[in-house]
């Protein structure tokens, strides 16, 4: 199956998903919080080394946070020297990002945590399929 990030609909080849944002998670201390963690208008610096760059900054947008957009080539390596910006502000990069950030993260550095949402033909399709593949259960 083709899966399309961002679509708003299916497609004739393929079906649309929807990164959702589900939490924050602190990159030193593993802390979870809920995305009201900042306060509507909290500017953050944003870091994100992917290949779509904007769609992460939007989303922070959307969260009606004030991000200040750090982009960074898709698979960039990161150190503490590249991620020192001004003004002191809490910084959010995405969970991929975050991976290659944790021996050197500051405290107040969070990781954006998604869940794919796969439109509802997707799942009966994905569903069908798994039928067709797996014995059937015996009591």
């Amino acid at each position: 199956a083709l899966l399309y990030n961002g679509a708003s609909s299916d497609r004739e080849d393929g079906f649309a998903f929807q990164l959702k944002p589900s939490a924050l998670v602190n990159l030193r201390s593993d802390e979870r919080r809920g995305l009201d963690h900042f306060s509507p208008g909290q500017a953050v610096h944003a870091v994100a080394g992917i290949g779509n760059p904007q769609r992460f900054f939007n989303t922070l947008l959307q969260l009606n946070w004030q991000p200040v957009p750090h982009p960074f080539a898709d698979h960039a390596q990161f150190s503490a020297e590249a991620l020192t910006f001004s003004p002191t502000l809490p910084l959010v990069m995405t969970e991929k990002d975050a991976v290659k950030c944790r021996a050197f993260a500051a405290d107040d550095w969070w990781y954006l945590t998604v869940k794919a949402q796969p439109s509802p033909a997707f799942s009966t399709w994905f569903d069908a399929q798994l039928e067709r593949l797996l014995p059937a259960q015996q009591p």
